[in-house]
């Protein structure tokens, strides 16, 4: 009985420490062309303006 409890502690754990490292982005794929973002001050920002430098994309919306 210990065992078998044991042995489904340990399975839960190590399945929920594989889902938490499951792949499931796909970095350095290339943008859309038509790809824009707008920044805090309201500018907006192309492809043209982010090639050949590294952007972080963070989504922020207020409640």
């Amino acid at each position: 009985m210990l065992m078998s409890r044991l042995f489904l502690i340990v399975l839960a754990s190590l399945s929920l420490l594989a889902s938490g490292c499951e792949y499931y982005d796909k970095p350095r794929r290339p943008l859309p062309a038509d790809f824009q973002a707008r920044l805090l001050d309201g500018t907006l920002v192309g492809t043209e303006q982010l090639r050949g430098k590294p952007w972080v994309i963070h989504l922020w919306v207020p409640r």
